[in-house]
């Protein structure tokens, strides 16, 4: 009797552990390349841009490739903080600067490492963004 129980709460735990959304055990939710494939947590769309719906914190647990038509992270709440936890956002564009001081982009598009345009309380620390021209790259 105690063995057909110790089986079935295996599987129980399992599937529980299986079914949770992707996040830390603090409460921040995480994002890299790979949850981007499948979407990150419930709400977001498979695929680049990773979507944040929701007020919170958020970790990137991994860098991010885009090409230079791509969004990297779209934020539509408010009080959204973005850790990006010493990563890098990096899309294609090299930039070089010419002798009179101009900045010459290679790969100029319309991607974003993280757009915000509805959500004017978003703070974005620790990490970097390189090779991404598109218009207020940011």
């Amino acid at each position: 009797m105690a063995r057909g129980s110790f089986g079935f709460g295996f599987v129980a735990v399992s599937w529980l552990l299986v079914a949770l959304p992707v996040g830390a055990g603090d409460g921040v939710r995480e994002i890299n390349q790979s949850c981007a494939a499948v979407g990150c947590w419930p709400g977001d769309s498979p695929g680049l841009p990773v979507e944040i719906v929701e007020t919170g914190s958020y970790r990137l647990t991994g860098g991010l490739l885009i090409d230079a038509n791509t969004t990297a992270i779209v934020v539509t709440a408010d009080n959204v903080s973005i850790d990006l936890n010493g990563f890098t956002i990096r899309g294609p564009a090299q930039v070089t600067i010419e002798p009179d001081g101009t900045l010459v982009c290679s790969s100029p598009g319309t991607g974003h490492a993280i757009f915000a345009p509805l959500a004017p309380r978003t703070e974005v620390r620790n990490g970097f963004v390189a090779g991404i021209s598109g218009p207020e790259a940011v």
